[in-house]
């Protein structure tokens, strides 16, 4: 692989996180759900985060393979969702004042491993033009 351009890195994360909202809006307008938009403009937001941390660790040191760079992609985007259903964790027991039992947690991390892999299963096709927009051969 070469190393990445700049330039093109911004532009796959421009594309890349269009792809995202797509696909999210589409997911959601397909369940029926009447804030689709704002979610999928939600969901964009969080996407940030992983395709920008992806995208500077591709910059710092250039993926081996194809595989490795979606393989980067995919912890990235692992590692936010993860600190996403820790913050609703804390919200609910801190904010909304929900006692932290073993009931509350262990019904909580099912869910959340549940909505994790929804999102990550929807972010597999930005994670996949990402990686092809930026890693070009020459």
């Amino acid at each position: 692989m070469r190393q990445p351009d700049g330039l093109w890195l911004v532009v796959a994360g421009a594309i890349a996180l269009c792809v995202h909202g797509a696909v999210w809006l589409a997911a959601r307008v397909l369940t029926g759900d009447a804030g689709a938009v704002a979610e999928a403009l939600r969901q964009m937001a969080l996407a940030l985060g992983w395709m920008a941390c992806a995208l500077i660790l591709w910059k710092i040191r250039p993926p081996t393979s194809r595989l490795h760079a979606v393989a980067s992609v995919f912890v990235c985007a692992l590692a936010v969702t993860v600190l996403g259903s820790l913050a609703a964790l804390a919200r609910l027991v801190v904010i909304d004042h929900y006692a932290a039992s073993q009931e509350l947690i262990s019904s909580f991390t099912l869910l959340s491993l549940v909505l994790m892999i929804g999102h990550l299963v929807l972010a597999l096709p930005a994670m996949l033009v990402m990686q092809a927009a930026a890693l070009t051969r020459r």
